[in-house]
């Protein structure tokens, strides 16, 4: 798998600021087995931004983006990336009510600008941020679910244990030439040997990604899957789960701005919350009065 790394923002091009995030990344992004073949740094301009977006969908398997995710004029981030992919940006609540309580917990009260980060693009999944109030951002765009598992970390194990080798159509295991690699390949083997779905059969391959070994024949195994893709009509399929998705994520937004409004505006949703911290209801509970009291 090939990454790229997109740090946003001009003071990074001015030298005023060191991008100690794009090594961090890079780090992260290795120790589980992820090389990083390229690293853009670009400015604060929707234009160039997108530039450099689309430059990185034509040569890379994963573009990680750091930067522009802020609440000020100069945070284009996430404009850019969702006036690229035709993707309108639509409001999360959730990710406003997170932002007031970040606030509220520290005795302040929000700008306006701030909720600018409440607006992810159309299909999203908002990553929230535990020590902020600018959510990480998720977008899926593949036809194609590679899992790599690196021997040595007990990824093989852990990805069995959360179910992640079943959304797989490629499993690859990296780092091919360690001692400890047979061992992983063959236990993926015997798992995988338990699912006898018709269609496509998940290929295992090992790779040594630093030597390119093994690369040929993954991306060769990619246009194979491609292929299955388009001639079972699951291509198709996928497009319009995909749209699905995006229609359920924008209605979904709408009726929790809906539903947060009215519950805020009659007091209660504080009433409810106060249950719950007191123990006096269970959250499952509280949330059917919620729905049912705002319904009225």
């Amino acid at each position: 798998m090939k990454a790229e790394i997109i740090s946003v923002g001009t003071e990074l091009l001015l030298g005023q600021i060191t991008d100690t995030n794009a090594a961090y990344l890079a780090q992260r992004l290795a120790e589980v087995g992820v090389d990083v073949y390229f690293k853009q740094t670009v400015g604060d301009n929707v234009a160039r931004v997108q530039d450099t977006v689309r430059l990185a969908m034509s040569r890379a398997d994963l573009i990680v983006m750091t930067g522009g995710l802020g609440p000020t004029e100069d945070d284009l981030t996430v404009a850019a990336v969702a006036g690229l992919l035709n993707l309108e940006l639509i409001h999360h609540e959730v990710i406003a009510d997170t932002i007031r309580r970040f606030f509220a917990t520290r005795g302040r009260v929000p700008p306006d600008t701030v909720y600018k980060q409440a607006l992810i693009p159309a299909g999203a999944r908002p990553i929230p941020n535990t020590r902020g109030t600018a959510p990480g951002i998720h977008l899926d765009l593949t036809h194609t679910t590679i899992v790599i598992s690196v021997p040595g970390l007990g990824d093989d194990m852990q990805a069995i244990k959360a179910g992640i080798l079943e959304i797989a159509d490629i499993l690859v295991v990296n780092k091919a030439d360690l001692p400890t690699a047979e061992s992983v390949f063959k236990q993926l083997h015997i798992f995988m040997a338990l699912d006898r779905n018709e269609g496509w059969q998940v290929p295992i391959l090992k790779t040594v990604a630093h030597k390119s070994e093994g690369v040929q024949t993954l991306l060769e195994t990619i246009d194979k899957h491609r292929a299955y893709l388009e001639t079972s009509g699951r291509l198709e399929q996928m497009r319009r789960h995909r749209a699905r998705r995006q229609l359920l994520a924008a209605a979904q937004a709408e009726l929790m701005s809906e539903l947060l409004a009215a519950a805020g505006a009659n007091g209660r949703l504080e009433e409810l919350t106060e249950a719950i911290a007191a123990r006096e209801l269970d959250p499952h509970t509280a949330a059917e009065k919620l729905i049912a009291q705002t319904d009225n």
